[in-house]
């Protein structure tokens, strides 16, 4: 090979390590909701049903017993999180380790295949993989979907996969929620820590359930923590193409975006975040002292 060969080789290896660099730089930047906001938002909303609107939890979950509605509320934490896994860094891909990568891969493998089929010739090509298929309606109503049939099935395998859903919400929402308060660190150490913490939980919870206790309701937990999710993304600067593939001034992948706020901000830290808590704080507090 002559020395220009090799220096086009080169330079063309280097273009392709720059565009990658960019995307990767692009799909971890976008603008949305940080997991410990995701995830409160989904205990305030909890929170607030199970206070002022009980028969309607019962409804959706059909349940009212203590220890189910606290697993579902961590599992439905899980959930909220779960979308971001079509980004290179998220929450739910840090807590569930190489587990989580693979979800995180084939997530991010196929979005970009289902939005380059099922599209207008108005909607523009997308270079990321975020923010698009797995922040749909349609891809909560099919998680949820899945997971509710999978918990389902009669016997042991329903309650083995139920468990093992169970045991993922609440990992992910340890991880993310209770990562500071528990100060579990970075590492193997903090990764052991926070899976002994997690097991610990969903094994007592577990033994406290009710013997007519209907599986089914971890995955709706699962794909409401999901939706719950893709509304707070609509309250940011991307927003979220949510109605896919109903279009909208003829694009189907239309983003829907309800408040221009930026991921991180002082809205977000100042106003969000503080909503949230004291949203849960009253909400416990009815439903302790009616």
């Amino acid at each position: 090979m002559s020395d220009d060969e090799s220096a086009l080789e080169d330079s063309g290896r280097c273009c392709t390590q720059a565009l990658m660099e960019t995307v990767r730089s692009r799909q971890s930047d976008e603008s949305g909701f940080m997991g410990l906001t995701h995830a409160l938002s989904a205990v305030a909303i909890a929170a607030v049903v199970l206070a002022f609107a009980p028969s309607a939890f019962k409804a959706v979950f059909g349940t009212e017993d203590p220890w189910f509605v606290t697993l579902l509320c961590l599992v439905m934490v899980g959930g909220a999180l779960m979308p971001d896994l079509d980004n290179t860094s998220s929450s739910a891909e840090s807590a569930l380790g190489f587990v989580g990568s693979i979800l995180s891969g084939f997530m991010r493998f196929t979005a970009p295949i289902i939005q380059g089929l099922v599209h207008t010739k108005y909607d523009k090509d997308t270079e990321t993989a975020h923010r698009g298929f797995y922040h749909t309606a349609v891809s909560a109503v099919l998680f949820g979907g899945l997971t509710a049939a999978l918990c389902s099935i009669p016997g042991a395998i329903g309650e083995a996969v139920s468990l093992v859903l169970a045991f993922t919400g609440v990992h992910i929402a340890l991880s993310t929620v209770a990562k500071k308060v528990l100060k579990i660190k970075s590492g193997v150490q903090g990764a052991l820590m926070a899976t002994v913490a997690s097991l610990g939980v969903v094994l007592l919870l577990w033994f406290m359930l009710p013997d007519s206790s209907d599986y089914t309701s971890i995955g709706i937990a699962f794909g409401v923590g999901w939706l719950i999710h893709l509304l707070g993304d609509m309250c940011t600067t991307q927003g979220v193409p949510i109605l896919w593939p109903i279009p909208i001034r003829g694009k189907m992948w239309w983003r829907i975006r309800l408040l221009p706020i930026k991921a991180g901000g002082v809205i977000e830290n100042m106003v969000f975040i503080p909503s949230f808590l004291v949203v849960i704080a009253v909400s416990v507090v009815s439903i302790v002292i009616p």
